[in-house]
């Protein structure tokens, strides 16, 4: 989207999915940034697997996730053993490394011919 965004010219068209044109404001993106702080530090603080395993299963249980592990207990189980292979110092480099906080703002470009509208 953001080479799109950038080069009209140079881009037919798009399809973006679970993508985000970015946080409008300076306040917004230091509110995201903040929050993302302090869930990096609930990841620093895990010490076992059995921690980790509680953070991942809080997380998954989420309205966004909207009951995965009831729907499709088998896609939840093979994700959840994904995820506790991962290290939370990695995912604390992934969390602060591609945190919406750190996208600029793509929204005065999204519409247009290349861009494509926001969903």
């Amino acid at each position: 989207a953001t080479l799109a965004a950038n080069f009209p010219s140079r881009v037919l068209g798009t399809v973006t999915l679970s993508s985000h044109p970015g946080l409008r404001s300076p306040f917004e993106r230091q509110q995201r940034a903040s929050g993302d702080l302090l869930l990096a530090a609930k990841l620093a603080a895990l010490k076992t697997p059995q921690e980790l395993r509680s953070f991942l299963e809080r997380w998954y249980s989420a309205p966004l996730w909207a009951r995965l592990s009831e729907r499709r207990p088998e896609a939840y189980g093979r994700m959840l053993s994904k995820r506790l292979q991962t290290s939370p110092q990695h995912a604390i480099h992934a969390l602060l490394g591609m945190s919406l906080a750190r996208q600029p703002d793509l929204w005065p470009k999204a519409g247009s011919s290349a861009g494509g509208a926001p969903a």
